[in-house]
């Protein structure tokens, strides 16, 4: 999975350093059940963290169809 969010023009990865401050990293990594499930288990956890950036062509659609160009 890492190799095609790193491969795809509309994904950038998120830093470490921003991935510890996000509170939702954290939440989703120990609280959830597939966490949870993996620490019970004595299990590694591994995760990275993407961040969709605006399809351009979207972008245009959307401001024609506000400015009724």
């Amino acid at each position: 999975m890492y190799k095609h969010c790193d491969e795809h023009a509309l994904f950038e990865k998120v830093e470490e350093a921003e991935e510890k401050e996000d509170p939702c990293v954290g939440a989703i990594v120990n609280e959830t059940e597939e966490g949870k499930k993996v620490a019970r288990e004595g299990r590694e956890k591994y995760w990275t963290v993407w961040r969709r950036i605006e399809d351009p062509i979207e972008r245009r659609i959307r401001e024609m169809t506000v400015n009724g160009s």
